[in-house]
């Protein structure tokens, strides 16, 4: 993968999420506006059954949801 950037001259830059702290505001505006109007959709993960919430939140600290992790009573 390295000599793939470097042959095609691809720039890599991390980016940290805190660095745009102050700007929140605005993102989750934009966020909510776009949900409203269709244009994304969030990735939620519903579980049925009070019984399986501790399984369930074994499963959110181990990776295995997607999105928002819901469990339906």
């Amino acid at each position: 993968m390295p000599g793939f950037l470097v042959t095609k001259r691809i720039r890599m830059e991390g980016f940290v999420v805190m660095d745009f702290y102050h700007r929140r505001r605005e993102a989750e505006a934009a966020l909510a506006n776009w949900v409203e109007q269709g244009k994304i959709k969030p990735a939620i993960d519903v579980v049925e059954g009070f019984e399986k919430m501790p399984t369930a939140l074994a499963g959110m600290f181990a990776g295995q949801n997607r999105g928002k992790l819901m469990v339906r009573v």
